[in-house]
């Protein structure tokens, strides 16, 4: 397939020619079928022969980034579905205010550029075009998105070991292409929407970019900008990093996805359930974090059902380990690297998620601020067994067969529901009395 970034001799003189074509990028923003086919038909040879009668476009929805997503097919079924991606359309809602403004929209078709040679990935036919900037265009993958029933179903053996592997493969790319380009000024790019300078330099201070990664600064951020409750949330997080050493496997700082969880996995449909070829997509928050961060963030998405097995989660961090090592990463400098050890410390990544997480709840559900409080103090009860249990062998065991979140239990949470709701039916009197 062409990738146009690649095969474009000399992007400036393509617009200094005057070949920039702001027209179709614009007509890609609003959905123009013409637009679309315009594109198509200069950087893909097979929809040279697809009129615009024959242009099938369904808009694609579900995220968060504010980019227009379009999957694009042809009634004549000559070339095969793509997915025409424009990031930073515009597409504006709390979220996308909240949690992409700090973000480059150049970013997906960067990684995906970067990333796209292994199979772990989406063909491409255009990235990053000086003619179409910030415009992609790759493949539809036909398959089925992750789940729970995944990672607890009868083949989840072989689905957690690949999930492990493709995260793996991820982790261990050369990232020159980061550090040299967009994530070079990235500590101040996390902090950039915060106005006030004193609160910026306090998470820069608290952040500490070099050690942490962004995922906790971002967390921070949004502390600030929801619930108010920032040093609530430094103080917690600073337990949950402080656990990975940065001379660990799953504490060293990686470019990693940032946002991965079911929905951002693809399982393409010409693979068995006995070897699953992983797809990963979605790539608006990569991001400098610890490697732990993105297979505790799949960890959390299982919390909605049954917590994924032992045996489950071992071979999701056998499958990391392999994939290290069959992408050609050294880990023998490193601490933590047998099978158990990553599975403890996927734990502390969970509660990195769950942490955010937190900070993000008044956003997505206004209503359910009253959860906030709850999730912070299972997350804070849980990093203390996680504590504990580096010299606690019974515990130690208890979290390995449990999990961390199921070790604390939900008892705790029945105190903090009662409070919320005597706060709330207060709240309901007062405000129904007359105002004097």
């Amino acid at each position: 397939m062409i990738n146009c970034g690649q095969h474009s001799e000399n992007g400036a003189q393509l617009v200094a020619a005057g070949l920039a074509n702001t027209e179709i990028v614009e007509g890609l923003v609003a959905g123009d079928s013409k637009a679309i086919l315009d594109l198509l038909q200069m950087v893909a040879p097979e929809w040279a022969e697809v009129t615009v009668g024959e242009l099938q476009k369904d808009l694609l929805t579900g995220g968060y980034s504010g980019a227009a997503l379009y999957k694009i097919s042809s009634s004549s079924a000559k070339p095969p579905p793509v997915v025409v991606r424009v990031s930073g359309a515009g597409i504006s809602t709390p979220v996308t205010k909240l949690f992409f403004q700090s973000s480059d929209p150049g970013m997906p078709a960067a990684a995906l550029k970067a990333w796209g040679i292994g199979a772990t990935h989406e063909d491409s036919y255009c990235l990053d075009d000086a003619r179409f900037p910030q415009v992609s265009v790759t493949e539809f993958v036909h398959g089925k998105t992750g789940d729970a029933d995944l990672m607890n179903g009868v083949d989840a053996l072989a689905y957690c070991r690949a999930m492990g592997k493709a995260v793996a493969w991820m982790h261990a790319q050369d990232t020159t292409w980061f550090d040299q380009g967009l994530g070079k000024n990235e500590e101040q790019t996390a902090v950039k929407t915060v106005d006030d300078p004193s609160e910026r330099a306090e998470i820069l201070k608290l952040g500490r970019y070099d050690t942490y990664g962004k995922y906790f600064m971002d967390t921070l951020v949004t502390a600030l900008k929801t619930d108010g409750c920032m040093k609530d949330v430094a103080e917690i997080g600073q337990r949950i990093f402080e656990m990975l050493e940065p001379d660990t496997l799953m504490g060293r700082l990686v470019v990693g996805h940032g946002d991965l969880k079911y929905d951002n996995t693809m399982i393409r449909e010409t693979s068995t359930p006995q070897d699953p070829q992983i797809v990963l997509i979605d790539y608006d928050r990569v991001m400098r974090m610890t490697a732990a961060a993105d297979l505790g963030a799949y960890l959390h998405d299982g919390e909605t059902k049954k917590y994924p097995s032992l045996a489950n989660r071992r071979a999701m961090a056998a499958g990391y380990i392999e994939g290290c090592r069959l992408a050609g990463f050294d880990s023998t400098s490193l601490g933590r690297c047998g099978v158990d050890e990553v599975v403890l410390d996927m734990e502390v990544g969970l509660l990195m998620r769950g942490l955010w997480v937190s900070t993000i709840m008044t956003t997505l559900f206004p209503h359910l601020g009253w959860v906030v409080e709850i999730i912070r103090e299972g997350v804070s009860r849980a990093a203390d067994q996680l504590d504990r249990a580096r010299s606690d062998e019974r515990l130690r065991e208890k979290i390995l067969q449990k999990g961390s979140a199921g070790v604390v239990g939900k008892g705790f949470a029945v105190r903090l529901m009662l409070r919320a709701l005597a706060a709330g039916v207060e709240s309901m009197i007062k405000g129904k009395s007359p105002r004097k």
